[in-house]
């Protein structure tokens, strides 16, 4: 597989409470969000894709609205706007309930590819 060079960090989101929600992040780096339900396959990139967003939250950063299920499993796919790019972030999530983010670890899942990760 051939891909450009673009980090990415795949974190999995358990949503206590069905309800409205609001994940963004926080950085100094152009920041965007891809929200999927289930899991994301870099072969079938719109598969899942449920929201997406670059700017939204003010200095580049993405902010993602969505109407969250709590018994669905979601993926907060965070990258940058441009390739080879690497830096810190702060994700947060607001809205009907406390939400969990978790790293996700076991990429052999999601990328059947070799693929460049964030740490």
């Amino acid at each position: 597989c051939s891909y450009a060079s673009f980090f990415i960090e795949p974190v999995q989101v358990t949503v206590p409470v069905t309800g409205t929600y609001q994940i963004f992040t926080q950085s100094s780096l152009d920041t965007f969000g891809f929200l999927y339900q289930s899991l994301f396959d870099i072969r079938f990139v719109f598969t899942n894709l449920i929201n997406y967003d670059d700017d939204s939250n003010g200095n580049s950063q993405f902010r993602l609205q969505q109407t969250l299920q709590a018994s669905q499993t979601y993926v907060v796919l965070v990258t940058t706007l441009s390739s080879n790019v690497t830096g810190a972030f702060l994700l947060v999530g607001t809205g009907a309930g406390r939400l969990t983010f978790t790293r996700v670890t076991n990429l052999s899942k999601f990328f059947p590819c070799r693929f460049i990760f964030g740490r």
